[in-house]
């Protein structure tokens, strides 16, 4: 069967004027690639991958083009339009994405960008864009645990932090005190579980929360000592944390518990001016 909104790999059976059918080998389902698609050396037998979707009379249709996303994954799109119904957002494909109002979060403005997940309506049969995260995300919180690394993509900013979805069926918060970079909505993070609320809604740090988060960032604050010219790093303890920050993308507490470590294992030596990373033989 064709997924709608998604990549298919499928054989091309018949060329015609207008373009090329493609057939899927598991149900025998044809869809049309129309000609401007069609490649010069394509010959019958052929094995394509195509992205279906749905045309403007809502028909089944191919092409070789590569949108921003696919059916369940989370875009950040720019609204080119909107009506009585709905707004239209560019996706990558001739055909933009329709959000109807009841998925929109806010009314959407043309030339301001979005977040939203894309999704196959069953009921109308249609390809469409949603924004309303606390009504499409249905993601089962008792199997995640905390500390478990996700994928986090951030849609909204509030007085305590960013807001965020994660592995696409979750929603969450990214306190800004767990923040160690500058963040926009759109962009895509790593985050750690560090609370599973009540209400569903999960609670995110930019680092696994407890020692052994700790200890994983060892290694990149050793390499990035070692990098420094003849291997001293002109930091002390009266250094200020904003440097730190900069510098090691963490907070001066993390960092002086880090480099505690190192000097335990003779990695480093401390001084009053500088950290020098000791030599090996």
């Amino acid at each position: 069967m064709l997924k709608i909104g998604d990549y298919n790999t499928l054989i091309a059976v018949k060329f015609v004027e207008f373009g090329a059918y493609l057939k899927d080998p598991d149900s025998d389902e044809t869809v049309l690639l129309p000609k401007k698609y069609v490649h010069e050396d394509m010959k019958k037998d052929d094995k394509i991958e195509v992205f279906v979707y749905l045309d403007s009379e809502d028909r089944k249709v191919a092409t070789t083009l590569h949108p921003f996303g696919k059916v369940n994954e989370i875009v950040n799109l720019l609204c080119v339009g909107s009506s009585s119904i709905g707004a239209f957002l560019d996706w990558g494909l001739e055909k933009d994405l329709f959000v109807p109002f009841k998925h929109q979060n806010q009314r959407m403005r043309q030339h301001e960008h979005y977040v939203v997940k894309i999704l196959f309506d069953e009921v109308s049969g249609r390809l469409l864009g949603s924004n309303a995260f606390g009504r499409i995300l249905h993601g089962d919180t008792a199997k995640l645990k905390v500390g478990q690394e996700m994928d986090l993509v951030v849609f909204g900013e509030n007085a305590s932090g960013f807001q965020v979805v994660a592995d696409n069926d979750f929603m969450g918060i990214l306190y800004k005190n767990q923040v160690f970079s500058e963040l926009r909505i759109g962009d895509s993070v790593k985050g750690f579980v560090s609370k599973i609320r009540e209400d569903g809604k999960i609670d995110f740090a930019m680092r696994k929360s407890g020692f052994s988060g700790v200890v994983s960032q060892k290694d990149r604050v050793f390499e990035i000592l070692s990098s420094a010219p003849g291997g001293k790093t002109m930091i002390n303890s009266k250094t200020p944390p904003v440097k730190i920050y900069e510098m090691f993308n963490m907070s001066k507490k993390t960092f002086k518990q880090l480099i505690g470590m190192l000097y335990k294992e003779r990695k480093i030596l401390i001084h009053d001016d500088c950290i020098e990373v000791v030599k090996t033989k």
